[in-house]
């Protein structure tokens, strides 16, 4: 076994055909709080109607104790609480464990890239083959204007070939990220060299790229996006760029997902229960609210279902050569297409919206898209909206360098408050 420390304190071991990368356990204090209130929460919840049952237990009521069934109690209370509070804590423990106490490890072999945290007697295991791999990926907190404490930390992200993305690191210093960017594909590289039956990974296979450090801060990119869907087809006389529709559950995310699946649920509810009963005559109370529940709640859940239905099946194209820009994008509900002549464009951009939410609960959240300006347009488009904004940083340095444009000003940047 041979070690070679790197990284800024982060520890390659070397055994056989496999490599360890031991992560020196960095933890921001940002990190500390939601793993501190998770873990009280855990104890919370277990605790407290633990407590409320000893009570009752042991100081209720005497015709309660002496009632012959009392003594089936407990075990009541243990199989209620098997089944819903205690596995629930745990889960929660587990989590706030492994984020503030776990150690984490990077191991490369043959096959796959896996990454290990572990924490007392929890552990957590992801793992991405290597054939799957796209490259890497620096990323920067959304929330620097908050906590400036993160702004020499960044993450660090391994990108499959289609999109998914798997984080290594969490808001850890800059000189660790940045050397295992660099040392990661070196190293898979001399590991897959090792066995003679596996393929081996070249290095230069693997993508490296940087997220702008700020929302509204927008690149320069030469490269596709690692992970990005888009298709391209280039001839000496066209650059032609496609967005195929990414599927309604690709681009719905996981909490999308889950309020879609509780608006289904409840209608499931109201068409199955509500609706009979209301035919039936067996509700109390004027009818006619119980129907304008029905029809509201339908039509509401009905708009949900058809919006992320549409951001689904949205795709577009775009076309561009040395005399000309095509733009066409087709929805569930509309189609646009625009043409510009070379000297009629004026800029071409990535526009960045920041949206600030007033009241108790107010926030901010950016969206971008492309904007093309020229001396014929009477309005302003907005275009490929459904993008992330490193597709749409490579789509506008591409249209840049066809139509021999300066790669400057590829920011705009405008504030909507949107009262609560």
């Amino acid at each position: 076994m041979s070690q070679n420390p790197k990284a800024g304190g982060a520890l390659w071991n070397q055994d056989g055909g496999s490599a360890t990368c031991e992560i020196p356990q960095l933890l921001s204090p940002f990190a500390k709080i939601p793993a501190a209130l998770a873990a009280a929460f855990s104890v919370c919840l277990v605790g407290m109607p633990t407590l409320i049952f000893l009570m009752l237990y042991l100081l209720g009521p005497k015709e309660m104790i002496e009632d012959p069934g009392f003594a089936m109690a407990p075990l009541i209370f243990l199989g209620a609480m098997c089944f819903f509070p205690l596995p629930v804590a745990i889960f929660i423990l587990r989590w706030a464990s492994l984020i503030a106490f776990g150690n984490t490890e990077i191991r490369i072999d043959h096959e796959r890239l896996s990454l290990v945290t572990k924490a007392g007697p929890f552990w957590k295991t992801c793992k991405c083959k290597l054939n799957e791999l796209g490259g890497f990926r620096i990323e920067f907190s959304q929330m620097l204007e908050a906590n400036k404490h993160l702004a020499e930390r960044s993450s660090l992200v391994a990108v499959r070939k289609d999109g998914r993305a798997l984080h290594l690191l969490r808001a850890y210093p800059d000189q660790i990220v940045n050397q295992l960017a660099d040392d990661l594909p070196l190293k898979i590289e001399e590991i897959t060299g090792l066995n003679p039956v596996s393929e081996r990974v070249d290095a230069s296979r693997l993508g490296s790229e940087v997220q702008a450090v700020g929302p509204t801060e927008v690149l320069s990119r030469t490269e596709k996006p690692i992970g990005s869907n888009l298709v391209v087809g280039d001839s000496r006389h066209e650059l032609i760029i496609r967005i195929p529709k990414q599927g309604f559950l690709k681009k719905t995310s996981k909490a999308g997902k889950l309020v879609i699946a509780g608006f289904m649920l409840a209608e499931v509810f109201i068409l199955g229960l509500l609706v009979p009963a209301l035919i039936a005559g067996k509700v109390e109370g004027d009818p006619v609210a119980g129907w304008v529940i029905v029809v509201v709640f339908t039509l509401l859940n009905t708009g949900v279902v058809l919006y992320n239905l549409s951001e689904g099946v949205r795709r577009g194209t775009l076309k561009v050569s040395d005399s000309q820009l095509t733009l066409e994008e087709r929805g569930l509900f509309s189609t646009k297409q625009r043409s510009w002549q070379a000297d009629a464009i004026e800029s071409v951009k990535v526009k960045i919206e920041r949206h600030e939410s007033v009241g108790d609960d107010g926030g901010v959240n950016y969206s971008g898209h492309l904007e093309v300006r020229s001396s014929v347009d009477l309005e302003e488009v907005e275009w490929f909206g459904n993008l992330d904004k490193s597709e749409l940083e490579w789509m506008v340095t591409s249209i840049k360098d066809r139509l021999g444009m300066e790669q400057c000003g590829l920011v705009s940047v405008s504030r909507d408050q949107i009262g609560v």
